[in-house]
C-alpha cells in the first residue's frame, strides 16, 4: 500500500513540476528583456553621467579662477583703503604726537636707571641665598638618606622577624607531624608483631599447631611465612598457592600425620601440611618457552626461601606463569600444557578451564610480615632522627627571634630621632627657599619692566622716524593712491560679476549630476534585482527537473518491488504460523524446569547461611581469644622492662575500692599521653601564647566584619541583579521594536532581529544579531558586507539611543565606510532626530559636509599651533545677494581653510568673520539642544569657539592638543 501510494504522489508530482518549469521558463525570458533594455539605458545614462563630470570640472576651474582674481582685487582695495587712512593720521596729528614722544623718552630712561639699580642689589642677595640653600640641602639630603637607611634595616629586620616566626611555626607544625608519624608506625608494627605472633589470617587449626609446635620436631613453618616473594608479587603468589599458602610444612610424614591425629583428638580444626621428602611431587617439568612484552617469567623465579625448601618451592610454583596485569593471557595458555596455570600481578588466575581472582581488601596479606616490621622500624628510626634534628632547629629559631626582636625595638628609636632631625633640616630648607624665590620673582619683575619700558623706547623712536617724513611728500602719495583706486574699483565689478555667473553655472551642474547619478544607481539596482530573480528560476527549473527523473525512477523501481513482496508475504506468513506452536510448546517445558531449578537453589542457599554463621561466630571467640592473651603478655613483658618487675608475683591492693579497674587503666594511659605530648619545655611558650592568643582576637574581629560584609554584598548583589535583569529584559524589548523600524527605513525593505543566545541569564549572554536586506537571504552580521555592517550597527545605535534620547550626540566618522547612497540613507536618520538632538559629527566625508548646519574645523596654520574655525552653512541665492553665501574650500595646504562669502575671500587670521557668519549651539538654558536652525535667525551664532557649550568644546581641545603632541598636520 505504502509502495503504491509513493508511485502515485511521485506521478503527481512529475505533472505539477512540469507545469512550474514552463512558467519559469516563460518568467525568465521577460525578465531577460526586461535586463536587455535596462542595460541599454545604463550604459547611456553612464555616458551622460562622465560628460556631467567634465562639465562640472571645468566650470569648477572657471570658478576657482575667478574667485582668486576676486580676491585679489579686494585684497588690493583693502589695502589702498589702509593706506589712505593711515597717510591722513598722519598728516592730521603729525606734529603734536612728536612732541608727546620725546617727552615720553625723558621719562622712560629715568626710570630705566633706577630699576637698574634695584637689580644689581637684589642679584647680590640672590647669590649669598644660593649658597646657604646648597648648604642646608646637603644637610637635608644627609638627614634623609640616614633616615632611609634606618628605615630599610626596620625593613629588612621586620621581614626577619617574619620568616623567622614563620620558620618557628612550621617547626612546631613538623615536630607534631613526625610524633604523630612516630605513633602510626609504632601502631602498624605492633599490628603486625601480633599479626604474626597469633598467625591472624590462618585457620583455627594451623594457629593451634603453631603455637603447640614445641611439642613436635621438623616443623619448618607456614608456607607464607617460608616462601618470601619479591616486593609487588605479594597478590600473584597468593593467587597461584591459593589455600596451599596456609599450609604448614613439615619435613617427615610421621609428623604430619602426628599432628593430624592431635587435631582431631582435640578438634582443634583442620590444617594442610607439605611434606617435601614423600617423593609424591615432581620438582621439576618441561617448561614451554615463552615471549612477548606481557610474559614476565616463572613463579618460583619470584619466591625466594631456606636453600633445602628450594625442591618443594619449584614443586609448587614451577608450573605458573606470570603476566603483566591488564594484558590479556590468551597467548599465553595456548602454549601451556596440562596442569599448568597462569597469574597476573595484580592477582588473577588463570588455566585452561578455570578463571579465579576478585577483591579482597578485607583480609591482610600473608606474605612478607616480618619484612613489613622491619621496614616500619626503619621508617620509626627514621622519624626520631628527623624530630631531633627539628627541635634543634626550633630551640635555636627562638633564640633569633629574640635577638631580631631586640634589633627592632633599637633600630624604631633611631628612627623617631632621624624622623625629627629630618623635620627641622626640611624647616630650615624651606625657609631659604622661599627667599630665594621671592628674590627671583622681585628679579623677574624688575627685568619684565625693563624690557617694557625699553620696547616702549624702541617704539617711539620708529614713531619718531616715520614722523620725519615730509608732509607735502604724503600729500602727494595720497593723490596717486585716490586715482589707482578709482581705477581698481571699476575692475573689482567686473570680477563679481564673473565670479557670480561661475558660481550659478557649478549649481546648476551639481544638480544635474546628482540627479544622473541617481537614476543610475537605481537602474543598477534594478539589473540587479532581475539577475538575482533570473539565478533563482534557473535553480528552480533545475531542482524540479530533477526531482522528475528522480520520481521516474521510483515508479519503475516500485512496480517490481511490489509483486516481490507479495509474494514473499504469503511464504512468511505459512512460516510463521508453525513457528509460532513450537513455541509455545517449548515454553511450557521451560516454566516446568525453572520451578525445579529454583526450589533446589533455594535450599541450598539456606544451609550455606547457616554453615557461614556457625563459621564466623566460632572464628570471632578464637580472635577475642587470641587478642586477650597476646594483650596480657605485652602487659607484662612491658611491666618487667620499664619497671624490672614480674606481675603474677606481685600482689597489691587497690588504693581506690570506689575506681573501677577500668576506669584506672584509662586514666593512666591518658596520664601518659599527656606528658609525652607536652614534650620539651618552651622558655617563650608564654609569650607565644599572649602573640597567639592577640592575633586569634584579631582574626575572629576580622572574621567576623568579613562575613557580616559577605551578607551586605550578597544581598546587594541580589537586589542589583533583579533590577539589572528587569531593567535590562525592558529596555532589551524595546531595542528589539525600534531597532527592526529603523533597519527596514534604512535599508528601504528588508528585515532584521536581535535575539538573547542565552535567555535564562540575559545579563551575561551574548547577543546575536541577524539581519536580512532586501533581496537577500537571512544572515548573521558577521558574513554582511562592510556597508551593510555599518548601516546595521547604526540602526542598533539609533534603537538604544531612542531608548533614552541626550540633548547632545557626538559620532567620530561613523560614515567613513559608507558609499554616498547608504550615507545620503544615514543622513536622513540624523535628520529625523535631529529636531530633539544636536549631533555634532567628526567627518571626512563631503556629502556629510554638506548636509551640517555649522562647521567647525581644526586648522595648524603654524607648526605645533592649531586653531578653532566655526562656520555657518546657510542657503543662499547668488544673484539676490552676493555676500550672504559662504563657501568653504581646501587649498593645496591641507593645513588650512579658505572660506569665500559671495566672491570675497575671508582670511581666517584676521578676525574678519562677523556675528552673522558663526552660528553658537546654545540655546541660552547653558547647553545646546538644537543643531536645526531657521535660516533667517541668527540668533544662536556664538562669537568665539569658546562660547561652544562645555562638553563639546573639552571634546574639541582634547583632539587639539593630541594633534599638537604628535604634530600631525591634518585637518580634523
Amino acid at each position: 500500500t505504502i509502495l503504491k501510494e509513493k508511485r502515485s504522489t511521485a506521478s503527481n508530482l512529475i505533472e505539477r513540476n512540469e507545469t512550474d518549469i514552463k512558467a519559469s521558463n516563460i518568467r525568465v525570458d521577460m525578465l531577460s528583456d526586461q535586463k536587455h533594455e535596462l542595460s541599454t539605458t545604463l550604459s547611456t545614462d553612464k555616458t551622460a553621467n562622465e560628460q556631467l563630470e567634465k562639465d562640472l570640472e571645468e566650470a569648477r576651474a572657471q570658478q576657482a579662477e575667478a574667485d582668486r582674481s576676486l580676491l585679489d582685487a579686494r585684497s588690493s582695495k583693502e589695502d589702498r583703503n589702509k593706506q589712505m587712512l593711515e597717510l591722513e593720521g598722519k598728516l592730521s596729528s603729525g606734529k603734536t604726537e612728536e612732541d608727546n614722544l620725546r617727552q615720553q623718552e625723558r621719562d622712560f630712561q629715568t626710570d630705566i636707571d633706577k630699576l637698574n639699580e634695584e637689580l644689581e642689589s637684589n642679584g647680590a642677595t640672590k647669590e649669598s641665598l644660593l649658597v646657604e640653600r646648597n648648604r642646608k640641602r646637603e644637610s637635608f639630603d644627609t638627614a634623609i638618606t640616614k633616615k632611609q637607611q634606618a628605615e630599610e634595616n626596620l625593613t629588612s629586620s621586620t621581614k626577619q622577624l617574619e620568616q623567622l616566626i614563620e620558620d618557628n611555626e612550621n617547626f612546631t607544625s613538623d615536630i607534631s607531624n613526625l610524633k604523630s608519624s612516630i605513633e602510626a608506625a609504632h601502631a602498624r608494627k605492633n599490628l603486625l608483631e601480633e599479626m604474626i605472633l597469633h598467625y591472624e589470617g590462618y585457620e583455627s587449626g594451623v594457629k593451634s599447631v603453631m603455637e603447640s609446635k614445641d611439642n613436635w620436631t621438623g616443623i619448618f613453618g607456614t608456607v607464607a611465612e617460608k616462601f618470601v616473594p619479591v616486593e609487588g608479587m605479594e597478590s600473584a603468589v597468593e593467587a597461584a598457592l591459593s589455600e596451599m599458602a596456609r599450609f604448614i610444612i613439615c619435613d617427615n610424614r610421621k609428623t604430619a600425620d602426628n599432628i593430624i591425629s592431635y587435631l582431631k583428638s582435640e578438634k582443634k580444626g583442620k590444617v594442610g601440611i607439605l611434606v617435601p621428602d614423600t617423593g609424591t611431587i615432581n620438582p621439576l617439568v618441561k617448561r614451554p618457552d615463552l615471549t612477548g612484552e606481557e610474559f614476565l617469567g616463572w613463579m618460583d623465579t619470584f619466591v625466594t626461601t631456606d636453600e633445602n625448601l628450594n625442591p618443594l618451592k619449584q614443586a609448587v610454583l614451577s608450573r605458573t606463569a606470570v603476566f603483566k596485569s591488564g594484558y590479556s593471557p590468551d597467548r599465553i595458555l595456548e602454549h601451556l600444557p596440562y596442569g599448568f596455570n597462569a597469574v597476573s600481578t595484580s592477582g588473577e588466575l588463570y588455566s585452561k578451564n578455570i578463571i579465579s581472582g576478585g577483591s579482597d581488601e578485607g583480609s591482610p596479606s600473608l606474605f612478607r610480615r616480618q619484612e613489613k616490621v622491619d621496614e616500619q622500624d626503619e621508617i620509626i628510626k627514621k622519624f626520631e632522627s628527623e624530630l631531633v634534628s627539628v627541635q634543634e632547629n626550633k630551640n635555636k629559631t627562638n633564640a633569633e627571634i629574640a635577638s631580631v626582636r631586640s634589633e627592632i625595638s633599637t633600630l624604631s628609636d633611631k628612627i623617631d630621632s632621624l624622623t625629627e632631625d629630618v623635620a627641622e633640616e626640611q624647616k630650615s630648607f624651606n625657609e631659604t627657599e622661599f627667599e630665594l624665590r621671592s628674590v627671583d620673582s622681585e628679579i623677574i619683575r624688575l627685568e619684565k619692566e625693563v624690557r617694557n619700558i625699553t620696547d616702549k623706547l624702541n617704539a617711539i623712536k620708529n614713531r619718531q622716524y616715520s614722523l620725519s617724513l615730509s608732509f607735502n611728500e604724503l600729500s602727494e602719495r595720497k593723490d596717486d593712491l585716490v586715482s589707482t583706486m578709482s581705477t581698481n574699483l571699476e575692475h573689482l565689478q567686473q570680477l563679481e560679476q564673473k565670479a557670480s555667473e561661475s558660481q550659478s553655472l557649478v549649481s546648476r551642474l551639481q544638480v544635474q549630476l546628482v540627479e544622473s547619478r541617481s537614476k543610475t544607481e537605481q537602474t543598477e539596482s534594478k539589473i540587479n534585482h532581475i539577475s538575482e530573480l533570473i539565478n533563482e528560476l534557473q535553480t528552480t527549473i533545475e531542482i524540479k527537473t530533477k526531482e522528475i527523473e528522480q520520481a521516474k525512477t521510483d515508479i519503475e523501481l516500485s512496480k517490481d518491488r511490489i509483486a516481490e513482496l507479495e509474494e514473499n508475504l504469503k511464504v512468511k506468513f505459512n512460516l510463521r504460523q508453525e513457528l509460532t506452536a513450537k513455541q509455545n510448546e517449548l515454553r511450557t517445558q521451560q516454566s516446568e524446569i525453572m520451578e525445579r531449578v529454583n526450589a533446589k537453589e533455594k535450599q541450598l542457599r539456606e544451609i550455606r547461611t547457616e554453615k557461614d554463621s556457625i563459621s564466623d561466630n566460632s572464628h570471632q571467640i578464637d580472635i577475642r581469644l587470641n587478642t586477650l592473651e597476646s594483650e596480657s603478655q605485652r602487659i607484662t613483658e612491658r611491666i618487667e622492662e620499664e619497671y624490672s618487675l614480674d606481675i603474677k608475683q606481685i600482689t597489691i591492693e587497690n588504693p581506690d575500692t570506689e575506681v573501677e579497674r577500668a576506669d584506672a587503666q584509662k586514666l593512666l594511659h591518658d596520664l601518659k599521653d599527656q606528658l609525652k605530648k607536652f614534650g620539651v619545655v618552651n622558655l617563650l611558650a608564654l609569650e607565644e601564647y599572649k602573640a597567639a592568643s592577640e592575633r586569634e582576637e584579631f582574626l575572629r574581629e576580622q572574621l567576623g566584619d568579613l562575613r557580616t560584609a559577605k551578607d551586605d554584598l550578597s544581598s546587594t548583589i541580589a537586589t542589583i541583579n533583579q533590577t539589572a535583569r528587569k531593567l535590562f529584559e525592558e529596555t532589551f524589548a524595546q531595542v528589539k521594536i525600534n531597532f527592526k523600524n529603523l533597519f527596514t527605513e534604512l535599508f528601504t525593505g528588508g528585515e532584521a532581529d536581535i535575539s538573547l543566545i542565552d535567555p535564562s541569564d540575559p545579563l551575561e549572554s551574548d547577543i546575536e544579531i541577524i539581519a536580512r536586506p532586501r533581496g537577500k537571504k537571512l544572515l548573521s552580521i558577521t558574513v554582511m558586507s562592510g556597508g551593510e555592517r555599518a548601516l546595521t550597527a547604526i540602526s542598533l545605535l539609533f534603537s538604544l539611543y531612542m531608548v533614552k534620547p541626550s540633548p547632545f550626540c557626538i559620532l567620530d566618522e561613523i560614515d567613513a565606510p559608507l558609499d554616498d547612497a547608504n550615507c545620503k540613507r544615514f543622513l536622513k536618520i540624523i535628520k529625523t532626530f535631529s529636531s530633539q538632538t544636536q549631533f555634532i559629527l567628526i567627518t571626512h566625508n563631503k556629502i556629510t559636509m554638506e548636509a551640517a548646519h555649522n562647521l567647525y574645523g581644526i586648522t595648524m596654520e603654524q607648526f605645533g599651533i592649531s586653531k578653532l574655525v566655526a562656520v555657518k552653512f546657510a542657503e543662499f541665492d547668488p544673484e539676490e545677494d552676493n555676500e550672504s553665501g559662504l563657501i568653504i574650500e581646501m587649498t593645496d595646504n591641507k593645513n588650512e581653510l579658505k572660506f569665500v562669502r559671495g566672491s570675497e575671500e575671508i582670511n581666517s587670521e584676521e578676525e574678519e568673520l562677523t556675528k552673522e557668519d558663526f552660528e553658537s549651539p546654545s540655546n541660552g538654558n547653558g547647553h545646546g539642544e538644537h543643531t536645526e536652525t531657521d535660516e533667517n535667525d541668527d540668533s544662536s551664532i556664538p562669537d568665539s569657539p569658546d562660547d561652544l557649550p562645555e562638553p563639546i568644546k573639552n571634546r574639541i581641545n582634547e583632539n587639539v592638543l593630541q594633534r599638537d603632541d604628535n604634530n600631525e598636520d591634518e585637518l580634523e
